[in-house]
């Protein structure tokens, strides 16, 4: 689990062989992202509201070019050249995303043959691409899995990785606690958003006073240049 704010807690799962021969990553910590806007900033450029959030703004990607731009980056230090391959793998649907409308839900599998400096190696990715859209904010979700194997272990791997996809559940007292963190956050944002009306109001208040003293010494001086004529 990865903390970024009281409402930003990421999970992922990671496995690897002592003979570094299977790697298996579940979910990856760094794949939110917020969409470009006036209040988000450009593409590239990370989002961060202190102690809520940190995030990186990027425009939605469908799962199935995300998926095969992944697998490159992700395996670029092992792989030293990578070949589509025929063979494919796709999980079954993440619990979390089944109340979503079918519409919004981006699927996509990749698979590669991996030339690597200890011999072939097959590389799969399966990424699940959600656009999320609420009233003053816009994001979309990207979790990938991803395997590493030699050809002979890849069933087995494949298997291990639906095991630690089937048995990931959230900790009841864990989900109370978050709860409390959610509320947390929400009073200090009502508590900033209080300070900064305060702000506004004070400052409202001073600027119509210089006003008001603008007009009445303009006031004054004329009347003062009226009395001289």
């Amino acid at each position: 689990m990865y903390r970024f704010g009281c409402f930003a807690v990421r999970w992922m799962m990671g496995a690897r062989s002592l003979d570094g021969k299977v790697i298996i990553l579940v979910n990856d910590v760094n794949a939110p992202y917020v969409l470009p806007g006036p209040f988000a900033g450009r593409e590239g450029q990370p989002y961060t509201k202190p102690q809520q959030m940190q995030i990186v703004v990027a425009k939605f990607q469908e799962a199935q070019p995300y998926a095969e731009i992944y697998a490159k980056r992700r395996f670029n230090n092992i792989c030293k050249s990578m070949t589509p391959s025929t063979e494919t793998w796709q999980p079954s649907i993440h619990e979390k995303a089944q109340d979503l409308p079918p519409a919004k839900i981006s699927d996509g599998s990749v698979a590669y043959n991996c030339d690597s400096s200890d011999g072939p190696r097959t590389v799969y990715v399966f990424s699940r691409n959600v656009p999320v859209q609420g009233q003053n904010y816009a994001f979309w979700t990207a979790e990938p899995v991803s395997i590493l194997c030699i050809p002979e272990r890849c069933t087995q791997a494949r298997e291990m990785t639906r095991h630690m996809m089937d048995s990931w559940q959230k900790n009841p007292q864990w989900v109370q606690y978050q709860n409390r963190l959610t509320q947390v956050g929400l009073a200090q944002i009502q508590a900033t958003f209080g300070r900064f009306m305060q702000q506004m109001q004070q400052f409202h208040q001073q600027f119509t006073q210089s006003m008001n003293q603008q007009v009445a010494g303009s006031y004054a001086r004329q009347n003062a240049q009226a009395k001289q004529g």
